[in-house]
């Protein structure tokens, strides 16, 4: 049997009386490449109330496991369940976790980040651009557009000590191969028009499934949103002006590829708005005749079977992926981060710009030099699995460090949160 051990966390250095009235600052956000942590600690908690757990963090380093437990006076009997449960695992990452009492549950947390701060940033005019929970500090981290001393006060006054806060700018969607004809790939090039012609967005088609008993393929939601004048539901597939030979001005329409049957993406004049509205999905689908594949990360005419996806609840975290894009012709090297993100972004169309607010996941990269770019939207995120590739979800926007008009990782839909608003859709594989 292993040994558990029990931990509390240490006091930090007195802050002085004005450090005390701002909301702290929070580390920039890690990536912990180790999913078989995440997985034993999600087995660790399954079953655990989430009022008696504030969750668990994997370390970036070593993939150690910490479980954190609520203190107070649930602690003896919380501590008590979180450490059996450890103990009753079959995984040595488990059996050897660390634990550390903390004040917030993963209850309050979630409350906290999924709702309450954005309510209450669109009521303050905050400028809260993103949402994460951090077990590791037992907090919410808040992201700001600008970073401002009233922002940090007011988030202080209302939440207390369970938010930390860091600046981040509000992420860019990629709304922007060439010769795909049906059955249709993932990874291509598609180009959204209105019903009537005029100007298109550029993006990159997903991954085929089926809703309804009727075969889509998935793009992002904010290539075909609702909310503008003009909702673009003509796709074709081409190239863009410089891509693969084609010199008109707007793009090259090659063949037709579908309509835009269904978007999950609303989008809102303001910030404001975006945050004070249910978030949504940015997911599209297209009814089309496509087969389960996609072009591969690294050219334009490799392309593998599509043989498996994770289970729609799994936890993806710490998984190495890659992403398909048709600017990019995408690349590898990049690791989920720990949990879901909920995000506001900007969506321009037609010289208009609007708002939208969605739970993705990010990928930063970790090896390599490769990028995501305007016009990877909706770009299959994979990974290799046996002789084809399993297909976790649809890229969204940017993420990361910028590389010129770039971003060194992206954020993405995964791929189970769809059933929740359209009951029984399900990725498309090789049979």
């Amino acid at each position: 049997m292993g040994v558990v051990a029990l931990l509390t966390i240490s006091l930090a250095a007195p802050a002085s009386a004005a450090d005390e009235q701002l909301a702290p600052l929070a580390d920039p956000a890690r990536v912990a490449p180790f999913p078989e942590s995440f997985t034993a600690g999600d087995e660790v908690l399954a079953g655990v109330d989430t009022h008696d757990h504030g969750g668990y963090s994997v370390d970036a380093a070593s993939g150690r496991l910490t479980i954190y437990v609520v203190g107070g006076r649930r602690a003896d009997s919380a501590k008590r369940i979180v450490q059996q449960a450890a103990l009753a695992s079959t995984a040595n990452v488990a059996r050897s976790a660390l634990f550390e009492q903390v004040r917030y549950s993963a209850a309050e947390l979630a409350r906290i980040e999924r709702d309450e701060v954005w309510q209450f940033s669109a009521s303050e005019n905050l400028g809260v651009v993103a949402t994460r929970l951090d077990y590791r500090l037992n907090k919410v981290v808040v992201s700001l557009d600008v970073l401002t001393g009233d922002a940090r006060r007011a988030l202080r006054v209302r939440f207390g000590d369970a938010v930390a806060v860091r600046q981040e700018p509000i992420g860019r969607i990629y709304a922007t191969r060439y010769n795909d004809p049906a059955p249709h790939y993932g990874g291509a090039r598609i180009l959204l028009r209105a019903p009537g012609g005029g100007a298109a967005n550029a993006c990159t088609s997903g991954y085929p499934a089926t809703y309804r008993l009727t075969g889509v393929m998935v793009t992002a939601g904010h290539c075909a949103a609702l909310g503008f004048a003009e909702l673009r539901t003509a796709v074709t597939n081409g190239a863009l002006q410089g891509e693969d030979n084609c010199q008109t001005v707007g793009g090259c329409d090659r063949q037709p590829f579908g309509t835009v049957w269904r978007t999950g993406l609303t989008t809102f004049a303001s910030v404001a708005d975006a945050q004070s509205n249910p978030a949504g999905l940015d997911m599209a689908l297209i009814t089309t005749q496509a087969s389960p594949k996609l072009y591969v990360a690294g050219d334009t005419t490799s392309v593998a079977d599509i043989v498996s996806f994770p289970g729609a609840s799994r936890n993806i975290a710490g998984t190495n992926v890659c992403h398909s894009g048709a600017t990019t012709v995408g690349s590898c090297g990049y690791t989920v981060g720990s949990g879901q993100v909920t995000r506001v972004f900007s969506v321009s169309q037609g010289g208009v710009t609007r708002f939208g607010r969605a739970l993705v996941w990010e990928a930063l990269r970790t090896s390599g030099t490769g990028t995501a770019c305007p016009g990877d939207s909706g770009a299959p995120i994979y990974q290799p699995f046996g002789a084809g590739v399993s297909i976790l979800g649809s890229l969204t926007g940017s993420a990361g460090t910028a590389v010129g008009n770039c971003t060194a990782g992206f954020i993405f839909t995964y791929w189970g949160s769809a059933p929740a608003v359209w009951p029984g859709f399900l990725p498309t594989i090789t049979s």
